[in-house]
């Protein structure tokens, strides 16, 4: 009998994305796990940095295509993201993770046209 080789998927914590003009949203599928035990949320320099155990309950199995160990995923949130409000909620195997997004100033502005009158120099009394 030969001994069973972890599965190890390409991408071990699969995420998607999701923003609009108030908030970015990254939802993880993470079944299986404890959030208060197994997960952190980690947020640095604009990054999400998800972190997950996976520990194997059963020694004795025969096969397994179950990810088990530490996995780490990095997720680089939109400029707008503010780092200050982000919140993570774990229910039914997916950890959802938000921040607000900054309001966005208006791009421009209206630059008044000067006339002639206007660009003569103030008169000071003397």
């Amino acid at each position: 009998m030969t001994t069973p080789r972890p599965h190890w998927p390409r991408n071990p914590i699969p995420i998607e994305e999701l923003e609009d003009d108030t908030r970015y949203v990254l939802r993880a599928e993470l079944p299986g796990v404890d959030p208060a035990r197994d997960i952190s949320v980690v947020v640095a320099g604009g990054e999400l940095i998800l972190g997950v155990e996976r520990v194997a309950q059963h020694r004795d199995r025969v096969h397994a295509e179950f990810g088990y160990g530490s996995f780490r995923r990095h997720a680089v949130m939109p400029r707008r993201a503010r780092d200050d409000t982000v919140r993570a909620r774990y229910d039914d195997g997916v950890l959802e993770v938000t921040a607000d997004m900054v309001r966005s100033a208006p791009i421009g502005r209206t630059v008044p046209i000067l006339t002639g009158r206007s660009l003569r120099s103030p008169r000071v009394p003397g």
